[in-house]
């Protein structure tokens, strides 16, 4: 599954799919802080 694979978000923003990946990911990270634990934010930053 290459979307969801490190080296797909890689790849520029043309691939399909890497946009609504990026969002997720986007989401994930800054409810992070509200959800758990501070480390935990900082590490997938």
């Amino acid at each position: 599954e290459p979307a969801i694979n490190t080296t797909g978000l890689a790849k520029p923003p043309t691939a399909p799919g890497t946009t609504k990946i990026s969002q997720k990911i986007t989401a994930t990270t800054t409810e992070a802080p509200y959800h758990k634990p501070p480390y935990v934010f900082y590490l997938k930053v």
